[in-house]
């Protein structure tokens, strides 16, 4: 990739001012002949090569500009290229050269106001695949609820009420539209949604709710795959994941967009692991818009050990399959990689930056937060032995993993963590990154000095 040669605003300018004093619109046959073209309300535009290398030079500047200011966390890098690209356009339109320096020299002030425009406070709202519930219920910030035949005339109602507002159209096309419409969202019938606020411009709000619903959705799975009590989420066959419509509304309009649906393949119509403590705590975790260093650390883990147990096997599979064969197949590729992705989920949660020895100091962690547990230290740390061992052959000698069993155990290991740590981060108030290291090693030094005292006595007594 091109590195960015431009330093400043003024470099900017004038890069602007070759590309726009040059510039013309293009006849629809000649489109094709050049290496870049965009048509809007301004007309048809055209860059060569050289002019579109300046443009993408230009993007990235301000992209890097808009990072660490306040924009940036409601602006998708999508939004500042095209704001770019229709300020350049109102530039190619204007009649003489001074106006057009007048507004490339009014730039800055001129595309942060573009962009201030285009952030609005959202209401989304999508389906969830397979996530089968009988009534609505809130968990973190957002609503889950079946889309019934009401939220339906619900919807259809406001988005009525925008056509109506319309002094442009006919009445006729009003209607079309509305019919168009409601058979548009008949396809939600039945199926469990999502709905969410969201503040940005039309692209940022959309994926930052995407992100933010997948979150919550890995926190439920955690809270109902419940391996430990031999409870495993109910899998089903999805033939083809088609593209659903995004509903995206605002005081003063609506629009869809197409994205990929979130899949949850489970029946929450017993909906009671929402009422116990841990549930309670993820929920409010959740709710908060700045999260501690330990909230940050156990949603991040709880996304990649969610990941892990998703594509695997169910531990029902015939074992025999994967003994049958030194050869890849589908599931072991999968295993190989749910195993890694475990890894991570501990080592995100338990590990910091620059430790050296990973694999006895995670040890060690999971056995001081497994102590209350019904599992052995030995048990423990044989697991997490072999849970290097496995990665090491993953990553270094190509082989595969060929075995559920590691992955499912771990799981249960990492479920465990996560609702003790909880425990303690409200007991204790650990809430930093400093403060839950110097906890662990304290605990851990308790721990081997116990053992070792232990060790002692049951050798005097066989004296």
């Amino acid at each position: 990739m091109r590195k960015c040669m431009i330093k400043n605003l003024n470099a900017v300018k004038d890069i602007l001012k070759s590309i726009c004093l040059v510039t013309k619109r293009t006849e629809i046959n000649d489109l094709m002949k050049k290496h870049k073209f965009w048509i809007n309300t301004y007309g048809v535009f055209t860059l060569d090569k050289k002019e579109t290398e300046k443009f993408y030079e230009v993007a990235n500047f301000m992209r890097n500009k808009y990072n660490g200011g306040k924009l940036f966390k409601d602006v998708a890098k999508k939004d500042i290229n095209n704001s770019l690209l229709e300020l350049i356009s109102k530039a190619f339109v204007l009649n003489t050269q001074q106006e057009k320096l007048k507004l490339i020299d009014n730039f800055e002030n001129e595309f942060e106001k573009q962009i201030d425009d285009k952030i609005k406070n959202y209401e989304i709202l999508f389906p969830i695949l397979d996530f089968k519930i009988n009534s609505r219920f809130t968990f973190g910030d957002i609503v889950f609820y079946p889309f019934t035949n009401y939220q339906l005339n619900k919807e259809m109602k406001f988005i009525k009420n925008i056509f109506d507002q319309n002094g442009i159209m006919t009445e006729k096309d009003k209607q079309k539209w509305v019919k168009a419409l409601r058979k548009e969202l008949s396809i939600y019938h039945n199926q469990s949604m999502f709905r969410g606020s969201f503040k940005g411009t039309i692209t940022a709000a959309k994926l930052k709710s995407y992100n933010v619903v997948l979150l919550h959705i890995n926190v439920l799975k955690l809270l109902s795959y419940d391996f430990h009590n031999k409870k495993p989420y109910q899998r089903k066959k999805i033939n083809k994941i088609m593209p659903f419509e995004t509903i995206l509304k605002s005081k003063d309009g609506f629009r869809t967009m197409t994205y990929l649906p979130v899949e949850f393949s489970i029946d929450l119509k017993d909906m009671s692991f929402l009422k116990t403590k841990e549930a309670s705590s993820l929920s409010k975790i959740l709710k908060k818009v700045i999260k501690d260093d330990i909230e940050k650390r156990i949603l991040a883990s709880i996304n990649w050990a969610v990941i892990s147990i998703e594509k695997s096997p169910t531990q029902s599979e015939e074992s025999f399959f994967f003994d049958s064969s030194v050869y890849m197949t589908p599931n072991k590729y999968l295993l190989s990689q749910c195993l890694l992705n475990i890894l991570i989920a501990f080592e995100t949660l338990l590990l910091f930056k620059k430790e050296k020895g990973k694999k006895e100091r995670l040890k060690n962690r999971c056995v001081v937060l497994l102590e209350n547990t019904k599992f052995g230290e030995s048990f423990i740390s044989d697991n997490i032995d072999k849970l290097y061992n496995l990665r090491s052959e993953i990553v270094h000698e190509g082989r595969f993993n060929d075995s559920p069993k590691s992955v499912f155990q771990l799981y249960i290991f990492f479920r465990e963590i996560i609702f003790n740590l909880i425990k303690l981060k409200n007991k204790k108030e650990i809430i930093t990154n400093v403060q839950l290291k110097i906890w662990l090693k304290n605990k851990v030094k308790l721990k081997k000095n116990l053992n070792l005292l232990e060790d002692k006595n049951q050798l005097s007594r066989s004296k």
